[in-house]
């Protein structure tokens, strides 16, 4: 079987969640891609490293020098994704193409498809108060084509596959959930802890704390943190709570809100360089994220492998991440919140239980056994009628 994967954005120097999973997935399908063959597709050169193998190829598709506008008055969409790709040798000559549904698709037929959805937050309930229309309007008409389109669909977790079955009325049978992995090189127990000092000292974190990470947006439900971190002071938590990420969409709203009602103990860190992720995390007492609708949970999984105690919203997938290996809590309820705050950073007993729960957990999700649900679901969808 000849597979092309469309890597355009996680080729791009973005260090986000979704550039560093698609990262991770395109080197585990290039180490487990004997007997088939990989044509990575880019439309420039490699910035990253690990995309090299026997079985697996590098394809660059420069864009258009010129006629862009015209084109997308055409065929709609980005170019490169609509017209550019199905100019390519690789693409014509691939049994199975594989690529995010969030972005628009080839504007002709070709291989059969398999599409990635990582996300359905912009089609859930209230999704006008996290989204503009034009993002809403465009992840909804994309997704929906490719989803269409697909001969199969992945997914990266049981809530997803449930809301795509739900919002776009696509066979249950032809979706396959692909759970994330995680990087237990960079993200495990016992990391030096003068490298955990050093980070601290950088970013001027001087007592125990809390810490979320992520981008720093509404859908990231930070009001609802705040005010119950306010109520877990009040009731004698002593520990900072560090929010860690780059502002996002309407971030002025959310300054607002946190300067509104969280009062002192509350640092921000803005972006974090990624090689300074790994001691933060395993410094913090505890990860929390109460965050809305949310497609996986990442970063909870990072926490669980690095020993950390998580909190998260009993919702979405970050629920699907955290399983029973951490504290679950209403995302609309910040006194549980609050009280989950208090109980992990002050019961002893509470959090070992949690700590050996959730490194058992952790060890579950690795990169190969994502990509090995890849290449089943590329088998399948080459074998379908």
């Amino acid at each position: 079987m000849r597979a092309a994967v469309n890597l355009r954005t996680a080729n791009l120097m973005v260090t986000d969640g979704h550039g560093e999973s698609m990262r991770s997935l395109a080197r585990a399908l290039v180490e487990s891609a004997d007997p088939h063959r990989l044509d990575l597709l880019m439309d420039a050169p490699s910035r990253y490293r690990g995309f090299e193998g026997p079985n697996a190829e590098i394809r660059v598709l420069r864009p258009f020098r010129r006629g862009n506008r015209l084109l997308t008055q055409a065929c709609g969409g980005d170019p490169w994704y609509r017209a550019r790709v199905p100019l390519s040798r690789a693409w014509r000559a691939a049994d199975v193409y594989l690529q995010s549904a969030h972005e628009p698709p080839p504007f002709i037929s070709g291989p059969r498809q398999v599409s990635m959805v990582y996300d359905v937050a912009f089609m859930r309930p209230g999704a006008e108060a996290f989204y503009e229309p034009e993002s809403r309007a465009y992840l909804d008409r994309w997704t929906a084509s490719n989803v269409h389109r697909a001969d199969r669909v992945l997914v990266i977790s049981e809530w997803v596959r449930d809301e795509v079955v739900r919002i776009y009325g696509y066979p249950p049978e032809r979706v396959d959930v692909m759970p994330l992995g995680v990087d237990r090189h960079r993200f495990r127990d016992g990391v030096d802890p003068s490298s955990i000092a050093a980070v601290r000292r950088r970013l001027r974190i001087e007592s125990p704390y809390v810490l979320f990470l992520g981008t720093l947006q509404p859908r990231k439900n930070l009001g609802a943190l705040a005010r119950a971190y306010a109520l877990a002071r009040r009731r004698g938590l002593a520990h900072t709570l560090v929010l860690a990420g780059a502002p996002g969409w309407r971030y002025a709203d959310v300054a607002e809100d946190l300067k509104r009602v969280s009062g002192e103990g509350v640092r921000l860190t803005g972006a974090v360089d990624p090689d300074d992720l790994p001691p933060l995390l395993a410094g913090a007492s505890a990860f929390v994220s109460v965050a809305i609708d949310e497609g996986f949970g990442m970063p909870i999984l990072e926490a669980m492998a690095s020993g950390v105690p998580v909190v998260a919203a009993n919702q979405g997938g970050l629920a699907d991440a955290a399983g029973d290996a951490g504290i679950s809590v209403d995302p609309h309820d910040p006194d549980a919140i609050a009280e989950a705050l208090l109980q992990v950073t002050s019961d002893d007993r509470l959090r070992e239980d949690l700590q050996g729960c959730g490194l058992a957990r952790a060890a579950e999700f690795t990169w190969t056994r994502t990509a090995q649900c890849v290449w089943t679901s590329l088998e399948q969808a080459c074998a379908s009628s």
